[in-house]
């Protein structure tokens, strides 16, 4: 998968309805730990959704977050968030040192118009995740797919190629491009195998354990605004 792919029924699996709900999502622990490592100075947080990250990176720091809906957890503090899309970005009428956008690209039709905004926004930092929709072999031989193929909204499929060379085009530099969101097959065991349900905790670190990277559900890019030299 060299590029970005919009859905059609011939590449991707037919998928199952779903209602896809962003209020009660918990903080995911790789996306805080990256979001609280690399976000410096004043923070955009784009597709914020009922804003966990917009609230844990309320720590002092200059930041606001964006959706094109409005959730009950922005009440606790409103001056945070504003209610908009990513084609209205250029209202903002200024720069952010760092923008983030978790989940976002999979959901737009032009992702590489999205991230050329993003741009416009972003003065020093970009962070994003999207889905991981290389399979890994095992999966392909055992008939399993990742579950984000059945989400309705998605509309662009990226793997680490081709999400990094969209990223370059937009006029960033990546710095560090990695998986994580590593699936478990305690749960699958357990139903298949029902006495083995008492030593799931152990089934889960050893999954963890024997499953290679390859085996995660997101990707995670770190990049920088490109510097071009006027000489």
């Amino acid at each position: 998968m060299s590029r970005a792919k919009k859905n059609s029924a011939s590449e991707a699996p037919e998928r199952r309805d779903a209602n896809v709900s962003y209020a009660g999502r918990p903080v995911n622990p790789e996306r805080a730990r990256v979001a609280r490592e690399f976000a410096t100075g004043s923070v955009l947080d784009i597709g914020c959704g009922a804003g966990q990250y917009v609230h844990l990176l309320d720590d002092g720091r200059d930041i606001l977050g964006i959706d094109l809906e409005s959730y009950e957890t922005w009440k606790s503090k409103p001056e945070l968030f504003r209610k908009m899309g990513v084609e209205a970005l250029g209202t903002l009428e200024r720069q952010f040192d760092t923008v983030l956008a978790f989940e976002v690209l999979e959901h737009l039709e032009d992702p590489g118009a999205a991230l050329l905004r993003f741009r416009s926004v972003c003065r020093e930092k970009l962070i994003i995740s999207v889905p991981n929709c290389r399979e890994p072999q095992g999966m392909k031989a055992s008939n399993l797919l990742f579950r984000h193929w059945f989400d309705r909204t998605h509309v662009n499929f990226f793997d680490s190629e081709s999400i990094c060379q969209a990223v370059e085009a937009a006029g960033f530099q990546v710095e560090q491009c990695f998986l994580f969101n590593k699936i478990n097959l305690a749960p699958l065991l357990v139903v298949v195998v029902p006495f083995l349900a008492p030593v799931r905790k152990v089934l889960w670190r050893l999954s963890e354990w024997l499953l290679p990277q390859s085996y995660c559900m997101s990707i995670m890019v770190q990049a920088r605004v490109r510097r071009y030299d006027a000489s």
